[in-house]
């Protein structure tokens, strides 16, 4: 008898530690609030940059911008996510001490 091989192949399948994924760039509204972001983005957008084509010119513009506020957001206001964090942390200690005192009616 001839034997026959199976065209399937074995599926790995692992489960446990998930890969990590990149974080989408996320746009922070304190931002409009500082002048230092509207000086930086008139400089910014002046930034000469060479292409093929307006389209090509138009994403790489984008892209040097998204750099260049992560950077600016760096220098001016440091890590947003950990700041963001904190803030969370002492409004969240603060209801803690709220709910554990007694109300008084002064």
């Amino acid at each position: 008898m001839e034997r026959v091989e199976s065209d399937h192949n074995p599926l790995f399948i692992k489960c446990g530690d998930s890969i990590r994924v990149k974080r989408p760039w996320r746009f922070q509204n304190i931002w409009l609030e500082d002048a230092r972001f509207y000086e930086g983005l008139e400089t910014w957008v002046k930034i000469p940059l060479r292409g093929y084509g307006r389209v090509f010119r138009w994403v790489m513009r984008l892209q040097d911008l998204k750099w260049q506020i992560k950077d600016w957001n760096k220098n001016v206001f440091g890590n947003i996510n950990q700041l963001v964090e904190d803030s969370l942390g002492k409004i969240k200690a603060l209801d803690l001490l709220e709910e554990a005192r007694s109300l008084s009616e002064e």
